[in-house]
């Protein structure tokens, strides 16, 4: 199953330094927790927007499609690599 919490924990990793992954770890997350909560929120209004359920479904389906895409193509393979010699 693939999870937001797990791309987002990897994506710190690879892409800050030791230094600076404490802070950035305290924004994504936070955004992260705001995203949730807005898609809590704002779904009963974006299901009369698209029609029903369904339409927000693969609205939702598009946004985790957009993030697979984003991630094969920006993000640095880092398989066996240790975090401190990805930078």
């Amino acid at each position: 199953m693939i999870s937001r919490k797990k791309n987002c924990r990897t994506i710190i990793e690879i892409s800050n330094s030791l230094e600076s992954r404490s802070a950035s770890s305290a924004a994504a997350f936070s955004f992260n927790w705001l995203c949730a909560f807005a898609v809590t929120k704002f779904q009963p209004e974006l299901e009369r927007a698209f029609g029903g359920a369904s339409g927000v479904y693969f609205l939702f389906a598009g946004v985790c499609a957009a993030g697979a895409v984003f991630a094969a193509f920006f993000l640095p393979e880092t398989k066996g690599v240790a975090a401190e010699d990805v930078k």
